[in-house]
């Protein structure tokens, strides 16, 4: 189990440190996209990452997780090379965004199954909540040294060495696939078509009631967190930081989101974790706003802090679904769950760039933040009544 734990540690290191992914906001913004375009990119990566989505979780109870994590990989890495070569042209970066959605679709849900079943094999699952926290622990310190991109953008002055470093980081982890162990599920669906086990995954969800609160509430917060991750690049330089200064910041974030990753397994939010939870999302969500209000460039120290307090609200709002995931399509209900996550981001994202158009960056990134707060307030109010 060790050696399990190591490799898919290193995996998810390497999938995640991506050179370019600190710039390339900027790096579509210096081909001569608008910030409306930029938008206009996100919604497309959404809107494949969705139509891909709930198929690739039903195919992952179906068939073997380990080999749709691997093909995954190639698709990313053609979507570098179409922004290697894109030049200022719109629909090269749209394609590359588009590769990246399938490889997104193809990995959420079946990788997060993959390593549940993994440990309820072993009977350890209720350990699930730590492994998580360490496999993000990773994730974020990827995205911490990931920050060298920006420092190296900033000092060649061109995009082509961070795009070249990340398509060999995703052939790496490619490589580390290879060593993963054949999943050992321990229960079978026991369907042969797909359609069976999306219709079973959709009814776990309507009955198990528990499933469906939490699942709602992770839903909207993750998509906050998630699409608002996107535009601090951009916003932090609209306030006067220098693209170096922006990977400096954005280094210290993901250290401390990796930190609290870590950590998070041993916070004690509240007997009843929603309860927790919901807490934390005020916080964020104050944090956010407060941030953003000032839009001071000494302000983005409260934007960091907010999503220090996210990391730690989304290891145990994903913990807590999967534990409460009673039915065998594991895969095809995680998906799911990002399929809903995705269209409600696809929302955010055109929220923001119609605000934006007409208003302003700030004020497009303040209106979907309150969402995270109004999600924490709904839950809160309809688990009153049933503490009464």
């Amino acid at each position: 189990m060790n050696s399990f734990l190591a490799k898919i540690s290193l995996y998810r290191f390497l999938d995640d440190f991506i050179l370019v992914y600190p710039v390339y906001t900027l790096m579509f913004e210096d081909a001569g996209v608008s910030k409306s375009g930029i938008s206009l990119l996100f919604i497309i990566w959404i809107i494949i990452s969705l139509v891909f989505e709930v198929p690739s979780g039903v195919l992952a109870d179906r068939y073997n997780r380990k080999w749709i994590l691997f093909i995954a990989q190639p698709i990313r890495l053609l979507g570098y090379v179409c922004w290697l070569c894109a030049g200022s042209s719109f629909w090269l970066y749209a394609l590359g965004f588009a590769l990246w959605g399938i490889k997104g679709a193809l990995v959420s849900g079946t990788f997060e199954s993959y390593v549940y079943d993994e440990l309820a094999a072993e009977n350890r699952q209720k350990e699930y909540e730590k492994v998580l926290g360490r496999l993000k622990f990773w994730y974020h310190l990827a995205l911490a040294g990931s920050m060298a991109g920006a420092v190296l953008v900033d000092y060649l002055g061109s995009y082509t060495v961070v795009l070249v470093a990340s398509i060999i980081s995703v052939a790496c982890s490619a490589l580390i696939i290879f060593t993963f162990p054949q999943p050992s599920k321990v229960r079978s669906t026991s369907e042969v078509n797909v359609f069976p086990i999306l219709g079973k995954a959709i009814r776990e969800i309507r009955q198990n009631t528990s499933l469906f609160s939490i699942l709602s509430f992770t839903v909207v917060v993750t998509a906050v967190y998630g699409t608002l991750d996107e535009y601090w690049g951009l916003y932090f330089r609209d306030i006067g930081w220098r693209i170096s200064a922006i990977g400096m910041i954005a280094l210290l974030g993901f250290s401390l989101q990796a930190i609290a990753s870590f950590l998070a397994p041993r916070v004690h939010v509240s007997r009843q974790v929603e309860r927790g939870v919901i807490y934390l999302t005020f916080m964020y969500t104050g944090l956010l706003v407060s941030g953003l209000l000032l839009n001071m460039r000494w302000s983005v120290i409260l934007i960091v802090l907010a999503n220090v307090v996210a990391t730690i609200a989304t290891v145990k709002l994903e913990n807590e679904m999967q534990q409460r995931i009673q039915a065998d399509e594991r895969a095809t209900i995680t998906s799911l769950q990002k399929f809903f996550m995705g269209t409600l981001a696809m929302g955010f994202t055109g929220l923001i760039g119609c605000i934006t158009h007409y208003a302003s960056l700030q004020a497009g990134l303040i209106a979907v933040s309150l969402f995270a707060g109004l999600a924490g307030l709904a839950t809160l109010i309809q688990k009153h009544p049933q503490a009464n």
